[in-house]
């Protein structure tokens, strides 16, 4: 089976990040069609033929886009819509359109639901479902400004998240930053949620988490933001079992983060360094040594011996206290 990666996670890599717990201002306003899937989409998504011939469809949430493996699950009884991968056998998702119990969802009778990757070897590639602000949709997007994502994860009793032997796998809420052709800029990830088997930090089951991160769009004018889309998912690799329920999702706005400071140049474009310009004169058939120091005690050179030619020397350097010149010969 295709599917599409979260762009920028893998647990166990070195990702820059940006995560942030701080509360969300009370006039943020959640820009989110549909946050708790409670709206069918206008389509039912067909699952490709399992291991037994059938062929199941679910509904997706209407404003979501959905990957495979993705699905919009309610708590009617009894359960329905088991299936098994045709790549994965003897592997049993369980419930997949309706769990049969009310805890699964947060609020309301519908939640996402994400299960494991199934086909890849490698890390990672992920179940998900995302939803995008363009500059045509409530706030308009650009470079500059802070969107805090928040959500609530759920790890299932009766389906957990659990890995075979060097499986990675996590539930993951990220905001992407994106530019007009779609490419991304910069992503940011909130703390994961771990399977059941992680001896670091498991996942209370049956329990529904809070997570949040915020991420601020990169100042440059090499890489015009003007997207900003929030993921939930199950990222992973062949291996990652069960699945993980998420509701309630929000993005909103939060204000423009502070500009990087200025860079001075003149009109060739050079940095304007900030220091001093010693200059000598000197004679030739002799070199000379650039020295500073703040204390007149302990002397730095600044840069190498330079010839004399019985003109003027010249050397610039950051700001000291003192300065001197060695004749060397």
């Amino acid at each position: 089976m295709e599917k599409r990666i979260l762009a920028n996670v893998c647990r166990g890599c070195a990702v820059a990040i940006i995560i942030s717990f701080a509360a969300i201002p009370a006039q943020a306003q959640n820009v989110l069609t549909n946050p708790g899937f409670e709206s069918p989409g206008p389509s039912n998504y067909v699952f490709a033929p399992d291991n037994n011939g059938a062929i199941l469809t679910n509904s997706g949430a209407a404003g979501w886009t959905f990957s495979e493996l993705t699905t919009r699950c309610g708590t009617n009884a009894p359960e329905q819509g088991d299936y098994e991968d045709p790549n994965f056998p003897n592997y049993d998702y369980f419930g997949l359109n309706q769990t049969g119990v009310t805890n699964t969802v947060h609020a309301g009778a519908y939640a996402l639901r994400t299960f494991g990757p199934t086909d890849t070897n490698f890390c990672c590639t992920a179940s998900y479902a995302y939803q995008t602000i363009t500059n045509s949709v409530s706030q308009t997007v650009t470079n500059g400004q802070m969107w805090v994502a928040s959500g609530y994860a759920f790890v299932w009793s009766q389906d957990p998240m659990t890995n075979q032997t060097g499986a990675i796998s996590f539930g993951n809420l990220q905001i992407a930053f994106l530019n007009a052709s779609n490419g991304p800029v910069t992503s940011a990830d909130a703390p994961h949620i771990l399977p059941e088997s992680d001896p670091t930090n498991p996942p209370p089951l049956d329990t529904w988490i809070s997570v949040t991160v915020t991420g601020t769009a990169p100042y440059s004018a090499k890489s015009i933001v003007s997207q900003v889309r929030v993921y939930v998912g199950h990222v992973g690799m062949a291996g990652s079992q069960g699945s993980v329920f998420w509701d309630d999702v929000t993005l909103s706005y939060i204000g423009m983060a502070p500009p990087p400071p200025p860079i001075p140049t003149n009109h060739f474009e050079a940095v304007i360094q900030i220091g001093n310009q010693i200059c000598w004169g000197t004679t030739s058939n002799a070199s000379y040594q650039a020295q500073s120091s703040d204390d007149n005690s302990n002397w730095t050179n600044i840069g190498s011996p330079l010839p004399g030619d019985g003109t003027s020397n010249c050397v610039f350097a950051v700001s000291h206290k003192f300065y001197r010149v060695l004749k060397l010969q």
